[in-house]
């Protein structure tokens, strides 16, 4: 009997181990940032290589909140500018009132599985709102998403 309850209790203990998850990385899929200091995280998010690039776009269709990333098909794993007319990009609309563009930024390509056609990576920038001239920083993001 002594044998079976040590058994139960080893069979338990791995079990709540087994269901234990750490949100790391290789979990998470979508886009998600840090808005000053607020977590956004995209409800819906679509990849699609477009010619010579892919763009990676979460949106919130009941805030009218999106942020597009654009990358050079190409990418590979590296860290990359983000510039307002470069082959890096990023723009949040944050509702039907602002749209912030990126004065300074970087995005770092963690992995780019061309043959699966999926992506990830982490991004950070400090944007201007085009509309009102106020800025906002964006930090923590981070994108894993497959594109078509």
């Amino acid at each position: 009997m002594k044998t079976f309850r040590s058994f139960i209790l080893l069979g338990l203990v791995a079990l709540v181990f087994a269901n234990c998850k750490k949100d790391s990385d290789n979990d998470f899929e979508g886009i998600r940032v840090s808005i000053n200091g607020s977590e956004w995280v995209a409800p819906t998010t679509a990849g699609a290589a477009l010619g010579d690039n892919i763009s990676l776009t979460g949106a919130d269709a009941a805030t009218f909140k999106t942020l597009m990333l654009v990358l050079p098909a190409n990418v590979a794993a590296g860290t990359y500018t983000i510039e307002a007319f470069g082959d890096v990009q990023v723009s949040y609309t944050g509702g039907s009132t602002s749209l912030y563009t990126p004065k300074s930024g970087k995005v770092v390509v963690t992995e780019h599985d061309t043959a699966g056609k999926r992506i990830k990576g982490t991004f950070e920038f400090e944007g201007e709102d085009a509309f009102n001239g106020g800025t906002a920083s964006f930090k923590d993001g981070e994108f894993n998403v497959a594109y078509q």
